[in-house]
């Protein structure tokens, strides 16, 4: 992430000048099951946000560079893998598992599922208390599937459910009212965290309006 061997000066500056209280880090199940010195980064990490009071949240965003995005997690290898994790990091409270970036491209039911199986994993490690963020479909941004209360995952710990807004997962622009369809009804029902959004003034997808006026109007929604 380009932090050097001693990542507490970049994030203290993160923590002081932006108000961070959270870092949400990406990892790759391939280079961390393969690699020594990823493995020992990803602690070095998580040790320093640790010493300045931030909450982390790990965040499988695939296996490899070459493998991002993938609809769905390997129900066979990825379950083994959040289990480890949680075996290292499971008493770390301020550590939060992110188990799968963006599900897209499949029923509710199979992400569910999947989502079962890694977070079983997680308990059965002994991480019986470490907050488990679960995505909504279209790449993490609609939960609207949770209004009917079978969808929910019940009896697994803590959870807490991610939505990824963009400008452009709609046209016109996503703005209020597809919110609310999407993941604000539900946000007052079960806990909902935005996991992830951003918005430009460029014209590229799915974040450019164009317009910093755009723009800014987009953002003052999201924040209202």
């Amino acid at each position: 992430a380009g932090f050097g061997s001693d990542p507490t000066p970049e994030l203290q500056k993160w923590r002081d000048a932006w108000k961070t209280v959270a870092v949400r880090i990406p990892i790759g199940q391939t280079y961390y099951l393969y690699y020594d010195a990823y493995r020992q980064d990803l602690g070095t990490l998580i040790a320093a946000a640790k010493s300045l009071g931030l909450y982390v949240i790990l965040e499988q965003h695939g296996y490899d560079a070459n493998n991002l995005n993938e609809a769905q997690p390997d129900p066979n290898t990825t379950p083994g893998f959040w289990g480890q994790l949680a075996t290292r990091f499971g008493g770390e409270t301020h550590v939060l598992f992110d188990i799968w970036n963006e599900p897209h491209d499949v029923p509710w039911s199979t992400w569910k599922g999947n989502a079962e199986k890694i977070i079983n994993a997680i308990r059965s490690a002994g991480a019986n208390d470490t907050l488990v963020v679960v995505g909504g479909l279209d790449y993490a941004y609609d939960l609207s599937a949770l209004n009917d209360p079978a969808n929910r995952i019940q009896g697994l710990g803590p959870i807490i459910y991610s939505t990824h807004p963009y400008p452009l997962k709609s046209t016109p622009p996503s703005m209020a009212p597809e919110w609310d369809a999407k993941f604000g009804n539900i946000a007052k029902i079960v806990p909902v965290i935005v996991g992830e959004y951003g918005v430009d003034d460029s014209s590229t997808q799915p974040f450019g309006l164009g317009s910093k006026t755009a723009a800014h109007s987009w953002m003052t929604q999201l924040h209202t």
